[in-house]
């Protein structure tokens, strides 16, 4: 686990989280229960804190079975592959709800020379993650790639193309706590 950078060694990590087992062997068509602890170390207790959660799979060597005279010790390819998982820690504290969050970022237009950028404000204790972003004004519209998170009390500027004014509105989507979407739109202020 991580507080967000892949490059840094995991033994010079420190998160306030124990996770059991590290290691683990998974026979095919199982599963395997990891456990996450938290183990009481200060935490912004005003907004939501974000880690990574690591797993490295790496599948078993095959078994070459020796038919037909065929040479046991046959070439394959072996490939580990490495998931990161975001694992977000909710203060008990917070009672606002997580769509309220959603709906009450600040959408709006910024200029800086030749370039605009839509800019999302989020003054919400929570982290938002956007599936897909699309302004729209009049009847031009412009997916919105790449789309990213935002951090609470913070703020993205994501570019986009071509002379947009300050009025419309955004469709977005956001991924929700429980893996789903949900869809909805807001003006541009």
């Amino acid at each position: 686990m991580d507080t967000g950078d892949a490059s840094v060694a995991p033994d010079s990590v420190n998160v306030p989280f124990i996770i059991t087992p590290l290691i683990f062997r998974i026979e095919p068509h199982t599963g395997q229960t990891l456990r996450i602890m938290y183990t009481g170390e200060a935490l912004p207790n005003d907004r939501e804190s974000i880690f990574w959660l690591n797993i490295l799979d790496i599948s078993a060597k095959p078994k070459f079975e020796n038919k037909n005279n065929l040479n046991v010790n046959s070439n394959y390819l072996q490939l580990p592959i490495h998931s990161r998982i975001k694992l977000f820690y909710r203060p008990e504290k917070l009672t606002r709800s997580l769509s309220e969050a959603y709906n009450s970022v600040i959408w709006h237009i910024e200029k800086q020379g030749a370039k605009a950028f839509l800019c999302a404000d989020n003054q919400s204790p929570y982290f938002i993650t956007y599936n897909h972003i699309t302004l729209i004004q009049s009847d031009y519209s412009q997916s919105i790639n790449p789309v990213d998170m935002v951090a609470p009390y913070s703020s993205i500027r994501l570019p986009i193309h071509g002379n947009m004014s300050g009025y419309g509105k955004v469709k977005w989507t956001v991924v929700n706590d429980y893996g789903g979407h949900e869809l909805s739109e807001s003006a541009l202020k």
